[in-house]
C-alpha cells in the first residue's frame, strides 16, 4: 500500500521525472503534471495527499497554481519549488499558505525529511481531531481543535508565542504562562522567550538547561508535569511545565500557573495543554523556517549584508523584547572615514573589493545570531543582541585587531589606508528607541574623532610611551594652580581639550585618596554592574589598605579589580583582586588610576615629585580610557577582561 498520494508539477520533464524517482522509490504513489491547468484538472477528479508545484512555469505560476488549489481545498497541503535567487517570492508564497519550499538544486534526503515531516503532520492533526470528536463529552471543549488550526496559521513569531500561551491558559483556566524556546547557538539551552498574564519575570529563570534539569527525563519524552520542590519531594499542583517537540527534539518548554478560582490542575488541564503543545511545535517549526528564509531574501548576495530596513525592523522587535524582559542588546556602528578619498583614488572594483574584506573579517568575528546591515558603501550597523556594553567593546576589539592586515588598499600604481571608525551603544543605557540609539552611535562616532587619544595619534603608540608623553616631567609644570588645573608648557598645552573632560592637576597624597574613595564607593553602591579597576604604582601596599577598608568590594559580582606594582609583603587572599607583579623604571614614580564602568569612565595618570606631590593628567574621555586599558593589557600580556 502507497505510504501517501502526491501531485508534483513541473513544466521541465527532468524534474517531474526526478520528482517520481525519488519518491516512488520510497513507497510514495507519484502522479505528474506539466503545467498549472493540467494540475488543476487531475486536483479535481482525486484527492492528493501532497502537491508540489515549481515556482516558475509558462502558463499558470506555482503560485496561481497555489492559490486555485487553495479556493478547492483551503487545508491542501502545497510544497513549491524555486532558486536560490528567488526566497523572497518564498517567503511571501508562505505567509499566504504555501506549507513549506525547497531549493534547487533538490537534496534528495532533504527533500524526503520534509516530505515525511508534512505527512506526520497531517496524521498529527486528524489523529487530535478524532480524538477530541469522539472524546467531546469528556473534553467539554471542541474550541480547542479550532485554537489549535489558529495557531498553525500563524507564521510571525512574536504573534504565535503569545497565542500559544494564551489558548493554553484560556483552555485550562491558568492566570499566568511562561514560554522557553530553544537556543539556535545551544541546543542545551532554552532562552525565555513570552510570558503572559500573572506573572513575575523577573524571578522566573532566563535560561534553562535541558541537560541538568531536575525533569530532564519528562522533558525529553514530551510528557507534562507538574512543579516540583528542588529536592523533588513536593508536588505543587498548582504550576504544571509541558514541552514543545518537533521532529523528536526539543524545542520549547511552556510553564502555566495560579489555575482560577481553583488551587491545582487537573490531568484533563496537562492533556489539553500537550494536545495544544504539540501543534504549537509544528507552528513554531514553521515560523523558524519562515524566519530562515527571510534571513536569505533580505540579504544582499554580493555583499552577505543585510537591508538597512530588514535591520530597522528587526530592532524595533529587539527594543520590545529587551525592555519587555529586562535584557540588553548593543549596536555596532561601523564607518569608513576617508571613503570619498579613496573613491576618487580607486577603481570602484578595487574598493569594493577591499570593503567586502572589512564586512567579512567583520563576519567572521560577530555570532550568527547578530544582524549586520549595509546602511550606505561606507557605513554599516551590527545589531549584537543580548550583548551589554563591555561585551559590545570586547567585539569592536576583535574586529579591529583582525583588520590590521585589512586595511589597506591597492592597485598597481598605488596603495593607501581605510580609516576605519567602530563604536558602540547599548539598550537601554544609551537610548531606548530606535531614533535615540542610532543617533547616538553616530554622535559617539563624532565624540572619538574629537577624543585626545586620536587627536594625539595615541593609537601608534604603547602604554607606557603614552605615558610618558603625556605626563612629561615635573619642570613642565608649574608651581602654582590656575582655576584648579595645573598650567603646563609645551606640547601638554595641545592635550587638554574644550570640553573640560581632560586636565592636567597637580595634587597631594590625600587629594589621591579621596580620588581612590569616590571610585571604590561607586564600586560598593553598583557592586553587580559590570567594571574594571586597574591601580598602578611600585608600592602596592596603600592600594590594599584602602581595599581592606571596603569589604563590599571583595563581594561585588561585576567588578575585576587590577593591582600593578612591585610584590608587597602581605598576602593575597582577596577575591575580585588580582595582582600583577611588574618592576622597572616605568612604575618606579608613576601612579595611575583606569576606571570603567557601565556608567563611568575615568583615568588619573600621575607621576611623584621629590616634595611627596604628584603631577599628571585625569580625564573623563570614555574613548581615551578605553583604550588605554586595552593598551595597558597588551603591555603586560594581561587576560583580557571587559
Amino acid at each position: 500500500m502507497a505510504r501517501g498520494k502526491i501531485l508534483a508539477v513541473d513544466d521541465e520533464r527532468f524534474f517531474r521525472k526526478l520528482y517520481s524517482d525519488i519518491l516512488s522509490h520510497e513507497g510514495y504513489k507519484v502522479v505528474t503534471a506539466e503545467s498549472g491547468e493540467e494540475a488543476l484538472q487531475l486536483f479535481a477528479r482525486e484527492p492528493f495527499d501532497i502537491v508540489i508545484t515549481d515556482m516558475a512555469m509558462k502558463g499558470m505560476s506555482g503560485l496561481e497554481t497555489m492559490e486555485a488549489i487553495k479556493r478547492v481545498n483551503p487545508s491542501q497541503d502545497v510544497v513549491i519549488v524555486t532558486g536560490i535567487g528567488d526566497v523572497q517570492t518564498a517567503v511571501n508564497a508562505m505567509k499566504m499558505g504555501v506549507t513549506d519550499y525547497v531549493l534547487k538544486p533538490i537534496d534528495p534526503d532533504n527533500f524526503l525529511h520534509l516530505i515525511r515531516t508534512i505527512l506526520e503532520k497531517q496524521n498529527l492533526v486528524a489523529e487530535h481531531g478524532k480524538l477530541i470528536s469522539e472524546n467531546l463529552e469528556y473534553f467539554g471543549i471542541l474550541s480547542v481543535y479550532q485554537r489549535c488550526l489558529r495557531i498553525l496559521s500563524i507564521l510571525d513569531m512574536e504573534r504565535l508565542l503569545d497565542l500559544i500561551l494564551d489558548s493554553v491558559m484560556s483552555e485550562t483556566n491558568a492566570q499566568g504562562g511562561v514560554l522557553w524556546l530553544l537556543l539556535p547557538e545551544n541546543h542545551d539551552a532554552l532562552r525565555l522567550a513570552t510570558a503572559r498574564g500573572v506573572v513575575n519575570i523577573a524571578s522566573e529563570a532566563d535560561t534553562i538547561l535541558l541537560s541538568s534539569h531536575s525533569e530532564a527525563q519528562m522533558i525529553n519524552a514530551g510528557k507534562p508535569f507538574y512543579e516540583t520542590s528542588y529536592e523533588g519531594k513536593e508536588v505543587n499542583e498548582g504550576v504544571f511545565y509541558v514541552p514543545l517537540k518537533l521532529d523528536e527534539k526539543v524545542i520549547g518548554l511552556m510553564k502555566i500557573s495560579d489555575k482560577l478560582d481553583r488551587d491545582r490542575f487537573e490531568v484533563r488541564d496537562l492533556m489539553v495543554a500537550k494536545t495544544i503543545a504539540g501543534f504549537a511545535a509544528i507552528a513554531v517549526g514553521n515560523a523558524l523556517k519562515v524566519k530562515e528564509i527571510e534571513y536569505k531574501g533580505f540579504k544582499d548576495t554580493k555583499t552577505n549584508t543585510y537591508h538597512i530596513n530588514y535591520f530597522t525592523d528587526y530592532l524595533i522587535k529587539e527594543i520590545i523584547k529587551a525592555g519587555r524582559y529586562n535584557r540588553t542588546f548593543s549596536i555596532l556602528y561601523l564607518k569608513i572615514e576617508n571613503y570619498r578619498e579613496l573613491k576618487g583614488e580607486f577603481k570602484d572594483i578595487v574598493l569594493n573589493e577591499a570593503i567586502q574584506g572589512v564586512i567579512n573579517t567583520t563576519l567572521g568575528v560577530i555570532r550568527d545570531a547578530d544582524i549586520l546591515a549595509m546602511f550606505k558603501n561606507d557605513e554599516y550597523y551590527v545589531l549584537l543582541p543580548e550583548t551589554d556594553y563591555f561585551g559590545s567593546l570586547m567585539t569592536i576589539r576583535r574586529i579591529n585587531n583582525l583588520l590590521r592586515k585589512k586595511v589597506f588598499i591597492s592597485d598597481i600604481k598605488k596603495s593607501s589606508t581605510m580609516e576605519i571608525g567602530i563604536r558602540s551603544v547599548s539598550f537601554p543605557k544609551d537610548g531606548t528607541d530606535l531614533r535615540t540609539l542610532l543617533e547616538n552611535v553616530r554622535k559617539r562616532m563624532e565624540e572619538t574623532k574629537r577624543s585626545l587619544y586620536n587627536r594625539s595619534r595615541f593609537g601608534e603608540m604603547g602604554f607606557w610611551k603614552i605615558f610618558d608623553k603625556l605626563i612629561g616631567e615635573e619642570g613642565d609644570y608649574s608651581m602654582a594652580l590656575s582655576e584648579g588645573k595645573a598650567p603646563v608648557k609645551g606640547e601638554r598645552k595641545g592635550f587638554e581639550d574644550d570640553e573640560g573632560m581632560g586636565r592636567f592637576i597637580l595634587f597631594n597624597p590625600q587629594m589621591l585618596s579621596q580620588v581612590q574613595e569616590v571610585i571604590f564607593g561607586e564600586i560598593e553602591t553598583n557592586a553587580d554592574k559590570r567594571g574594571i579597576l586597574y591601580l598602578g604604582a611600585k608600592d602596592m601596599e596603600q592600594f590594599l589598605t584602602f581595599l581592606r577598608g571596603h569589604s563590599k568590594i571583595e563581594g561585588s559580582s561585576g567588578k575585576k579589580v587590577f593591582l600593578i606594582g612591585e610584590k608587597g609583603d602581605n598576602g593575597w587572599d582577596m577575591p575580585n583582586v588580582t595582582p600583577v607583579f611588574v618592576s622597572g623604571e616605568e612604575i618606579e614614580k608613576a601612579h595611575f588610576l583606569i576606571f570603567l564602568s557601565v556608567d563611568y569612565a575615568y583615568a588619573l595618570l600621575s607621576k611623584e615629585r621629590s616634595d611627596g606631590m604628584y603631577y599628571g593628567f585625569h580625564t573623563s574621555d570614555p574613548i581615551f580610557v578605553e583604550n588605554m586599558i586595552a593598551k595597558l593589557q597588551e603591555n603586560y600580556h594581561l587576560q583580557v577582561q571587559l
